[in-house]
């Protein structure tokens, strides 16, 4: 059985665990990739996919915790060190909440050009890893790209 952790961790940055929708499974595997960015290490490894980073564990740990019923309350809280973290993410997420298209296109577009910078063009400058971006994510808007690389740098997860 995985860890509540995780449900503790969503709980904390407001995203639940929704499975039925392609945007809801989309956004867990962001929001979860960007809390262990944050530093919260959940014990997931994600890799490069169509829509950005991706983690099959993670997918199935989901599926397994989705009918796990559990009180809310009775969730293990993080440790004191993780709640700068949290706040981080959840401001982050709290800056893309009723951005046009929708929150789901910004956290893929957040989490992606992360994953990008971090891994896949490391030690590049911010304008190659954008460039890099967009030749593996060309649907996202030049606006938003640097508006995203922008709140990513704001919220100290990219420092160049």
């Amino acid at each position: 059985m995985p860890s509540v952790e995780l449900l503790t961790y969503l709980e904390l940055v407001g995203q639940q665990l929704k499975l039925k929708l392609f945007e809801d499974r989309l956004a867990l595997q962001k929001v979860t990739y960007l809390l262990q960015e944050a530093g919260i290490d959940l014990g997931y490894t994600f890799t490069w996919y169509v829509r950005g980073p991706y983690s099959p564990s993670l997918t199935r740990d989901a599926y397994q915790l989705v009918n796990f019923r559990v009180d809310t309350k009775q969730l293990p809280r993080p440790e004191a060190a993780d709640a700068k973290k949290i706040q981080v993410i959840s401001q982050l997420i709290e800056s893309v909440e009723g951005k046009h298209p929708s929150r789901e296109y910004w956290l893929e577009l957040l989490g992606s050009l992360h994953f990008v910078a971090k891994y896949l063009a490391p030690g590049k400058n911010r304008k190659e890893n954008i460039a890099d971006f967009k030749q593996k994510k060309p649907g996202f808007k030049d606006a938003d790209i640097k508006e995203a690389w922008k709140l990513l740098q704001d919220h100290g997860l990219i420092r160049r």
